[in-house]
C-alpha cells in the first residue's frame, strides 16, 4: 500500500471534510451563549522634586549634590461581568421549541426540529481571507451586530450573570514612595558617581476565592449558586538601593566604566491579588499569590568605549545575581495537609534559589560626516547582546504508586535547571538614518530571541515566548526654528507575538497590526 494511504485506500485529506460541523444543522445549545464585559479602571498620581546644588571644591575637582524624592500612587480595579443563557430551552438541553421561540415564532430561523440554527449568527461573506496572510482558513464569521442585537432583545430575561466569573474581580491600590541622595565628583580624568535610594511600598490587594459552586448544572431561571469569599491582601517593604559607577578616561579617545548598582521589580498586580478559583470537576486551583516577593538584583558592569570622528563604539561585560523571581508555574499539590489536596495548582511563584544572569554587549554608533554630500548625513547603530542565564526550581511530581490494594502515591520535589524566565539568549538592535537640512529619520529592527514564560509539571509542556522581529520607522522634519512636522510608523511589518511549547507546538499568536502617528510640534 503507498505510503501516506490508511487500510481502505483512503487518505487523511479524504476524512478532513467529516470533521467540518454542517452549519445548516447547527443550532445553539443551551449554556452556550454567554456575554462578557471587562473594564479596567487605573489612576496614577505622581508627585516628585529634584534639588542639585553644585559644589565648589577646589580648581580640580568639580561636582555636585542632588537630592530629592518621588510619591506615585497607582489605583486599579478590575470588574469582569458575564451572562449566560439562563435555561430558557427544553428539557434536552437546547433552545426551541421553548420560550425564547415560543414567545418570538417569527425571529429565528429553525431547523425542523424547532431549535434555533447558528445561521443567524453568521456573516453573508467572509472578511479575514487576509488573515496571517492567508495562511488560516476560518472559514465562516460570526455576525457581530447580529450577536448584539440579540443579546439587546433577549438578555434582560433569558440571560443570567454568573456569579462564578466576579472571581476576576479585584481592586488594588500601590503607594510607592523613594528618596535618593547622590554625589557627582569630577577629577581630571576620573568621575565618580554614587548615591542610594529608599523605596518604601504600601500595597492593598482585594480579591476573591472561589469556596464552592458551580454553574456546569444551570437550572431554568436560577442563578448560579456560589460561595465567593472576599480576600484582602497587604503588603509593605523598604528596600535600600545604593549604586556606584566610576568612569576613568584612559585616552583622548578611549574611557572605561563600571558599575554596582541594586535594583528591584516588582510582581505584576494581578498576581498578588488574593483570588482562588477551584474547579472541582478537573481538581484544578487557579489563584493568585498573597505571598509573592518583590525581585532584587544585584548588577556588575565593566565597559570599554573607543570614540573618534566615525563614531562610538562598545564592548561591555555585565553580572546579575537575583533572588525572588516569579513565574507562572504548575504543580502538584501535596496528597494531605493543605487545602487542595493532590490537585493540580496553577500560581505565580517565587524561585527559591538565586539565577544568575551574564552576558558580553556590542554596540556601535557610526556616522559619516567625512564622506562628501549628501552621504554626510547617513547615520548608523547596531547593537548585540549574548547572553547565558541559570536558575533552578523544585517542581512537586508524584513518581509512583505502592501498587494494590492501596496504590498510595509517591509524591517527590525534583529539581530542574532552567534559563531565567523571559530571559533570551540574543537580543539585537540595527538602526539606519539620515540627518540633514532639518530632516531626520530612522529605519530600526529588534531581534528578540525565544524565552521561557510559564513552568508546567513537564518539561515538554513549558511555555515560552517566541523569537520576535519587529521593524519601526520614524521621520520628522523641521521647518523654521519652532516649526516641526513628523510621522512614525510602528511595526509596519505586522510582526505577530507567538508563543509555543518546549515540544513545539505553538500555544499563541497575537496580531497588533501596524500603527502610524502623524503630528505637528510646535515649540515657543
Amino acid at each position: 500500500m503507498p505510503e501516506g494511504f490508511l487500510p481502505n485506500g483512503k487518505t487523511i485529506d479524504d476524512y478532513l471534510p467529516l470533521l467540518n460541523n454542517d452549519l445548516s444543522r447547527t443550532y445553539l445549545q443551551k449554556g452556550g451563549g454567554r456575554f462578557n464585559d471587562d473594564t479596567v479602571d487605573e489612576d496614577i498620581y505622581t508627585a516628585m522634586l529634584d534639588i542639585t546644588k553644585p559644589l565648589n571644591l577646589g580648581s580640580q575637582v568639580t561636582g555636585n549634590i542632588k537630592f530629592g524624592g518621588k510619591v506615585r500612587v497607582f489605583d486599579r480595579q478590575r470588574d469582569v461581568t458575564q451572562f449566560r443563557d439562563n435555561g430558557n430551552g427544553p428539557e434536552n438541553g437546547f433552545y426551541g421549541p421553548g420560550q425564547l421561540v415560543d414567545d418570538f415564532p417569527d425571529e429565528f430561523e429553525l431547523d425542523p426540529f424547532g431549535q434555533i440554527l447558528i445561521s443567524n449568527f453568521l456573516q453573508d461573506s467572509v472578511s479575514n481571507e487576509e488573515f496571517f496572510g492567508g495562511d488560516e482558513d476560518l472559514g465562516v464569521e460570526m455576525n457581530a451586530e447580529s450577536i448584539d442585537r440579540f443579546y439587546q432583545l433577549f438578555g434582560d430575561e433569558y440571560y443570567t450573570r454568573r456569579i462564578l466569573i466576579d472571581n476576576l474581580d479585584y481592586e488594588s491600590q500601590e503607594i510607592v514612595s523613594a528618596g535618593y541622595i547622590m554625589g557627582e565628583f569630577n577629577f581630571s580624568k576620573l568621575t565618580l558617581l554614587g548615591g542610594v535610594r529608599v523605596e518604601r511600598t504600601d500595597g492593598t490587594y482585594k480579591g476573591f476565592e472561589t469556596a464552592s459552586g458551580s454553574d456546569d448544572e444551570l437550572s431554568i431561571g436560577d442563578e448560579v449558586n456560589v460561595n465567593l469569599i472576599q480576600r484582602e491582601n497587604k503588603i509593605y517593604y523598604v528596600e535600600l538601593l545604593p549604586q556606584f559607577n566610576l568612569k576613568y578616561k584612559l585616552t583622548d579617545w578611549m574611557d572605561i566604566r563600571a558599575a554596582v548598582t541594586k535594583s528591584l521589580a516588582r510582581p505584576n498586580f494581578q498576581n498578588l491579588v488574593p483570588w482562588v478559583q477551584f474547579n472541582s470537576n478537573d481538581n484544578i486551583v487557579n489563584r493568585g499569590n498573597p505571598n509573592l516577593r518583590h525581585t532584587t538584583a544585584w548588577n556588575y558592569d565593566l565597559f570599554l568605549s573607543v570614540y573618534n570622528k566615525f563614531g562610538l563604539f562598545t564592548i561591555g561585560a555585565f553580572y546579575k545575581e537575583l533572588d525572588n523571581i516569579d513565574v507562572n508555574s504548575t504543580s502538584i499539590a501535596p496528597p494531605a495537609g493543605v487545602e487542595f489536596p493532590s490537585a493540580t495548582v496553577i500560581e505565580p511563584t517565587n524561585l527559591t534559589n538565586t539565577s544568575t544572569v551574564m552576558g558580553i554587549e556590542l554596540d556601535a554608533q557610526i556616522n559619516f560626516l567625512s564622506l562628501p554630500a549628501p552621504f554626510d548625513g547617513v547615520i548608523l547603530s547596531a547593537n548585540v547582546t549574548f547572553i547565558d542565564s541559570e536558575t533552578s526550581v523544585l517542581v512537586f511530581q508524584r513518581q509512583g504508586d505502592s501498587g494494590p490494594p492501596n496504590f498510595d502515591p509517591d509524591f517527590s520535589n525534583t529539581p530542574r535547571f532552567i534559563p531565567v524566565p523571559g530571559q533570551p539568549d540574543i537580543t539585537a538592535n540595527l538602526s539606519f538614518g539620515y540627518e540633514k537640512g532639518g530632516f531626520s529619520g530612522r529605519v530600526s529592527t529588534i531581534f528578540q530571541d525565544n524565552s521561557l514564560s510559564a513552568l508546567s509539571l513537564a518539561e515538554e509542556f513549558d511555555g515560552f515566548d517566541d523569537l520576535l522581529i519587529r521593524w519601526d520607522a520614524t521621520a520628522s522634519q523641521k521647518i523654521g526654528e519652532q516649526l516641526q512636522v513628523y510621522a512614525n510608523f510602528n511595526n509596519f511589518t505586522n510582526a505577530p507575538i507567538k508563543s509555543f511549547q518546549d515540544n513545539g507546538q505553538e500555544t499563541g499568536r497575537e496580531i497588533f497590526g501596524y500603527t502610524v502617528d502623524l503630528g505637528v510640534r510646535y515649540r515657543f
